[in-house]
């Protein structure tokens, strides 16, 4: 399973990192901006999950996070 975490380094971002750290999730971090905004991202972080693409709060509640 490819899970890409799309991250700045802002507060959330670090926060769903730890999550996916805590439950031993193996993830690539892309944090270029200009691949975001290719993406279409307009707020981070974002996790990629396959083809599932969600936003903090999805990728929060998809990690199991409460």
């Amino acid at each position: 399973m490819e899970v890409i975490l799309y991250s700045t380094g802002c507060p959330q971002c670090k926060i769903l990192e730890q999550l996916l750290n805590k439950k031993k999730i193996i993830f690539k971090i892309e944090d270029d901006v200009e691949e975001m905004k290719r993406l279409g991202f307009t707020t981070l972080p974002m996790l990629k999950v396959e083809e599932n693409i969600f936003n903090f709060k999805e990728a929060f509640q998809w990690v199991g996070g409460k």
